[in-house]
C-alpha cells in the first residue's frame, strides 16, 4: 500500500482499487459474474443411459451447477467486504500515518514539517517494525482483490517460500573473504606475499 499516493483513477494502488471496487453495482456484477460460470450444466456422458435418466441427470447437474455458482457468489462479495474493510482499517492505522509522514518528510521530500504536522495533527515518529503490519496487510488485501475481482488466485506465501529457498542456496554456497582495510597496505601485501608462498607460488 504506497504511504504517499491517495486513491485516484490514474494511481495504481489498492486504494484507488478498493473505491472503484467498493460500489454495490461492481460488487454485484462481480458476483454475477462468479455465478454465470456456473450456469450451464454438461449434458450427461453415458450414451447408453435411457431418455429418462439423461433428463434426471441434466437437471441434478444444472441443480448442482446453481447451488455452487450461488455459493461462489457469495464467497465474491465476502472477499470482497473484508478487502475494503480491511484496507480502510489500514488507511487510518496509526503505523500507516507514521509510515507515511517519515516518507513525505524524509524520503519523497526534505521538509520541517509535512502539511499534517502543520495542521496541528498529532503524528507518532516511526518505530522499527511498524512497517511490518502495514505490509503484511497489503499483501492480504492483494490477495483477496486479486482473486475475486479477476477469478483467479494468487499465493504471496508460496512466493516467499520459493525466494526465501533461492537465497538460502545462494548465500550458503557463497564465500565472502572481507579484507581489512584497517591496516596499511604494505602489511596486507605483505599478508598476500605469505599467502602466496604457503601455496607454492613464488614471486620475483
Amino acid at each position: 500500500m504506497p504511504s504517499g499516493d491517495q486513491p485516484h483513477v490514474d494511481n495504481e494502488t489498492i486504494l484507488s482499487v478498493v473505491e472503484l471496487v467498493d460500489d454495490d453495482k461492481v460488487i454485484n456484477a462481480l458476483a454475477d459474474a462468479a455465478r454465470a460460470m456456473y450456469g450451464s450444466a454438461p449434458e450427461p456422458m453415458d450414451p447408453n443411459a435411457t431418455a429418462e435418466e439423461r433428463e434426471i441427470a441434466a437437471r441434478m447437474l444444472k441443480e448442482y451447477n446453481a447451488a455452487r455458482g450461488e455459493e461462489h457468489a457469495t464467497e465474491v462479495v465476502e472477499g470482497l467486504r473484508k478487502a475494503i474493510a480491511e484496507a480502510r482499517a489500514v488507511k487510518s492505522s496509526p503505523q500507516l500515518k507514521s509510515f507515511r509522514n517519515l516518507r513525505n518528510k524524509r524520503v519523497a521530500h526534505y521538509l520541517t514539517q509535512t502539511n499534517a504536522e502543520k495542521n496541528g495533527e498529532i503524528i507518532a515518529p516511526m518505530k522499527v517494525g511498524d512497517e511490518k503490519p502495514v505490509l503484511e496487510a497489503s499483501l492480504r488485501i492483494i490477495e483477496l482483490l486479486y482473486c475475486w475481482v479477476n477469478g483467479v488466485g494468487i499465493s504471496f506465501e508460496q512466493s516467499q517460500k520459493i525466494n526465501k529457498k533461492w537465497a538460502e542456496e545462494l548465500w550458503n554456497g557463497c564465500k565472502f573473504d572481507i579484507v581489512d582495510r584497517s591496516k596499511p597496505p604494505a602489511t596486507r601485501s605483505s599478508r598476500a606475499l605469505k599467502e602466496l608462498s604457503s601455496n607454492g607460488c613464488q614471486h620475483n
